[in-house]
């Protein structure tokens, strides 16, 4: 048992630091993790969204989605219209500005019992304005009913987790 973990570790270290030290940088992608709590008034009054950031690699490619946790029993539909979800800075700078959907690809048919707000990010200057916004809780969401001229719910976001991946040279 000793010498299959000492040849597993020989393996996880070949491949992260390569044998002659050789490899490319990975890792270094910022990630986060927020909610808000809607209050009881508003659009999707006392429901919950959760808002996650992944970046893929440590050039551009980062994902940012807004969930709706819809609250009821397995199998219901949550009657009310998709909104346009709004990801605002403190100092009113629009990071993102989309309709809910209820797509859900592996299927190919808008058939989520809930909507969700998704965009992929290839500026680097708005994926570190989101990071940002999330590791020091300066964000607001801001729920919209589509054709509406201001915002019907408005809730800062609170952070869970923010961080960065460990750097390392992987093959």
């Amino acid at each position: 048992m000793r010498s299959l973990l000492l040849a597993v570790a020989t393996v996880v270290l070949t491949a992260c630091y390569g044998a002659s030290g050789s490899g490319a940088p990975c890792g270094g992608a910022q990630q986060a993790a927020a909610r808000a709590f809607l209050p009881d008034s508003g659009i999707n009054a006392g429901d919950t969204l959760l808002v996650i950031f992944i970046q893929h690699d440590t050039q551009e490619l980062s994902e940012l989605t807004i969930w709706h946790l819809w609250p009821s029993p397995a199998g219901t539909i949550d009657p009310a219209p998709d909104p346009r979800g709004r990801l605002v800075a403190e100092d009113g700078r629009v990071l993102l500005d989309s309709v809910g959907s209820r797509y859900n690809q592996p299927e190919n048919r808008y058939n989520r019992p809930t909507w969700y707000v998704f965009t992929w990010i290839r500026d680097a200057s708005l994926r570190n304005a989101v990071y940002q916004g999330l590791r020091d809780q300066t964000l607001w969401i801001e729920l919209w009913r589509v054709g509406a001229q201001s915002p019907g719910t408005r809730v800062r976001l609170r952070t869970e987790s923010a961080g960065i991946s460990p750097t390392a040279i992987c093959l």
